[in-house]
């Protein structure tokens, strides 16, 4: 006898009716717009910036431009861009105006990680992580219990009854599955329903090429020295990765890390250019690891992030050495997270079980973190 199907209610895209009509609101008469993404832009960011494009001309019939500082560094990423023919202008190409009407998405004023002039105004922000935008914006729509800034961009083009295109729907997809881990990482039900509303509409063979692409070798090279320099203690790794080819590079280790069986929390550095990048990923869905980072950079502050994971930067002052500065954060991580800071690290290939002929852990050893 068949068992009974247990019945799924879709979850329901919320409405953004008044925040899309008190944007089109403020842009109505502005000549230039400019959507200005955190540096270093990941997919949600780049999503949510196409989708915030396509609402105004569609609604304005103005075109805005999509800026960005510092350099798009994972491969995933470019290869976004390029399959995609997403239209992106670097910050050293444009000439900020005081009657510019800049929106800032995935990220806000006096935050560290995005190229704004101190001077520019503001019009508004539409962001996903914590803050306090100041009352001069006229418009703040942050959400930090979003899992996805491309969630909330989604609700305003439902709400606005803008068609959503194939290559479009493809964007905003691979953005929400990649921000949430295919919806497994702090993913609201916001983001369930928008990634549903939008997912028979995309390129789904698309879509599979951008969520498994084809890396270069220089990948692998930095895997694997990452591996070898990661040192474990309690469930806690850390690794220095020396000099890294983008600023991306330590979040794409932290990333991998993660995934190893029995650790709990990552913390990944590298240089770039004058500063250390500084990534930290957990498996605690309870965590607040922005806040944690925040704590563990200190003084030396420029960290964000939400309750799995988290990034930062510190700058390196002439003659200072990294690897110094490295371990110091690694011995305030390890002390934030209540374990031994003195403890012995021991690295991660060491930890490695045998495998014997009947599969890991055949030979008897006993392994374990």
């Amino acid at each position: 006898m068949n068992a009974p199907q247990r019945r799924v209610d879709r979850p329901v895209l919320p409405s953004s009716r008044p925040q899309v009509e008190r944007l089109m609101g403020l842009l109505e008469g502005r000549p230039r717009a400019l959507l200005l993404v955190h540096d270093n832009p990941d997919p949600d960011a780049i999503a949510a910036a196409l989708c915030l494009s396509v609402l105004v001309e569609a609604r304005l019939d103005v075109k805005p431009r999509i800026a960005y500082g510092g350099v798009i560094g994972r491969a995933e990423n470019r290869n976004m861009v390029r399959a995609l023919d997403i239209p992106l202008w670097s910050v050293d190409n444009i000439k900020f105006r005081s009657d510019d009407a800049v929106i800032l998405v995935d990220t806000q004023p006096g935050f560290a990680n995005n190229s704004l002039p101190a001077d520019q105004p503001v019009l508004a922000v539409v962001d996903h992580h914590p803050g306090h935008v100041s009352a001069e914006v006229p418009l703040a729509d942050v959400r930090p219990s979003y899992g996805a800034v491309t969630t909330i961009v989604v609700e305003y083009l439902v709400a606005a009854r803008v068609p959503v295109a194939p290559e479009l729907a493809t964007a905003i997809c691979y953005a929400i599955a990649t921000e949430t881990q295919d919806l497994g990482r702090e993913a609201s039900v916001p983001d369930i329903a928008a990634y549903l509303e939008v997912f028979p509409l995309c390129d789904q063979p698309l879509l599979g090429r951008l969520r498994h692409p084809r890396r270069d070798m220089a990948f692998f090279v930095e895997l694997d020295r990452a591996i070898r320099a990661a040192r474990v203690s309690d469930g806690v790794a850390v690794c220095h990765m020396g000099t890294v080819r983008t600023p991306d590079s330590a979040a794409e280790m932290a990333d991998v890390l993660a995934s190893i069986e029995g650790l709990e929390w990552v913390m990944c550095t590298g240089v770039y250019e004058d500063r250390l990048i500084v990534s930290v990923r957990t498996l605690d869905r309870d965590a607040a690891a922005g806040e944690l980072l925040r704590g563990v950079v200190g003084e030396r502050r420029r960290a964000g992030g939400h309750g799995m994971i988290a990034g930062g930067a510190v700058e390196v002052a002439p003659g200072e050495d990294p690897q110094q500065v490295h371990d110091d954060l690694a011995r305030r991580f390890l002390a934030a997270l209540g374990r031994d800071a003195g403890a012995e690290l021991k690295p991660l290939t060491a930890l490695a079980q045998p495998v014997g002929p009947e599969g890991i852990g055949s030979t008897g050893g006993g392994g374990g973190w």
